[in-house]
């Protein structure tokens, strides 16, 4: 038995998880313990472990990645086939839990489980006494409602699944874990790097920001292009945009009778609460008409190349004076925020609501109001490397002390304390 088995998600492209088993001899005869080392050796998935970390606090913590075939792969060599369930992840979580028996549950990006599942879950596994939805974004939202507690870093949105009468919520952070990415260069390039998606929908906006920035020759740009989400947004509305008062109108249906169900009101008396946050609004609009969603890398074939991942990208944010991240989630914190900062790169960012309980803005990171603002604090970043470094390296300071996967542990440790405490 266990008190934490956590919920991870790979998420990166299929080069890099290739690349981690090269460093694998003999991979199919490797535990999934060993393999899923090697994926975190080359920083490789889109979330980090805590285990160890959490372990160090006196909670026994296990991480799994449950999306990565390889991992599922061994677990069967070891443990034997997989239960039917609705899908392959879902199957080898519900693996692990008969396995580690733990008491707290953690579904990361709420990627696994659904409400139907959690519910079958707590049937079957009596033991667990709480599980808790890591929500960094709005997609798959209804499934918030399964669980008992809520982690975000945006609290609009924990006051938005509170209100429609889901759990309660607490304040949580990505962090950057130093252990899993190499050093920072001692010598920097004298350029302000761009690494990420662009597209449509949520990603629009950022879209028009780095074609502003590369058409200003201010940065150097690894992206893939043509993203889509348009959650929580019907595709009717690219045709007739609407305000933040018709959010409601705007959800998929499933998430508004979950919504409506939960907080036992009408549909009316609930619209009129949503109208009240503007910020939980989608941040989506009409697609750019030069860059609409793809063709930024063949008008921009010297500046703008086929993204990087892991390690790779790790080494290019450690030898840039700077990087621009544009986030898709009105007033949350993103993973790239903290890997920017934890690589000592100038962070350059879209203001936003909250930024300044995380970071100095002016003094640990900078931040633009629009696409102007953006290329102005990039040029800065090139033509004053003296200035550049100091921000640098005090948002560097700034993340390894208080944005660590280690600090992260110690906060989700006594959030654990006191929930577990009240039950």
């Amino acid at each position: 038995m266990v008190d934490v088995l956590r919920l991870r998600s790979f998420g990166a492209d299929a080069a890099l998880a290739s690349r981690a088993l090269e460093q694998v001899a003999r991979p199919w005869e490797r535990s999934w313990r060993e393999l899923q080392a090697a994926f975190d050796g080359v920083s490789g998935p889109y979330s980090y472990g805590l285990d160890h970390h959490l372990t160090d606090f006196g909670w026994e913590a296990v991480d799994l990645i449950h999306d990565l075939e390889p991992i599922q792969a061994a677990w069967i060599r070891e443990h034997g086939p997989l239960r039917p369930a609705r899908n392959r992840s879902v199957a080898l979580a519900r693996a692990a839990v008969d396995h580690f028996r733990p008491r707290v549950v953690i579904d990361l990006n709420l990627k696994v489980f659904t409400v139907e599942d959690l519910a079958s879950l707590r049937r079957d596994h009596p033991s667990v006494e709480l599980t808790i939805g890591q929500i960094n974004t709005t997609k798959r939202l209804d499934r918030a409602f399964g669980h008992d507690l809520v982690l975000s870093p945006r609290r609009p949105l924990i006051d938005l699944i509170r209100r429609a009468g889901g759990p309660p919520g607490r304040t949580f952070h990505h962090a950057f874990d130093p252990e899993r990415a190499p050093a920072p260069s001692m010598h920097r390039a004298s350029r302000v790097v761009v690494t990420g998606s662009t597209g449509r929908g949520r990603y629009s906006e950022r879209t028009r920001v780095v074609a502003a920035l590369l058409e200003a020759e201010a940065i150097e740009a690894w992206i893939s292009e043509g993203k889509v989400d348009d959650f929580p947004i019907r595709r009717a509305w690219w045709k007739a945009p609407r305000g933040p008062g018709d959010l409601l109108s705007l959800m998929p249906a499933q998430l508004h009778a979950q919504l409506v169900r939960r907080s036992g009101r009408g549909a009316v008396s609930l619209d009129r609460r949503l109208r009240s946050d503007p910020t939980i609004a989608p941040s989506g609009v009409a697609g750019d008409d030069r860059y609409p969603y793809t063709g930024l890398r063949s008008a921009f074939p010297e500046r703008c190349h086929p993204p990087l991942f892991g390690d790779r990208m790790f080494a290019l944010l450690g030898s840039s004076a700077g990087a621009v991240h544009h986030s898709i989630e009105p007033g949350a914190t993103a993973l790239r925020h903290f890997e920017v900062t934890g690589m000592g790169a100038v962070l350059i960012t879209n203001a936003m609501d909250g930024l300044d309980e995380v970071f100095k803005v002016g003094s640990e990171i900078l931040a633009y109001r629009d696409a102007a603002e953006a290329v102005e604090m990039a040029r800065w970043v090139i033509a004053d490397p003296g200035g550049a470094a100091r921000i640098g390296a005090a948002g560097r300071t700034r993340t390894l002390r208080d944005h660590s996967a280690r600090t992260r542990s110690r906060q989700l440790g006594d959030i654990l304390s006191d929930v577990l405490g009240a039950n």
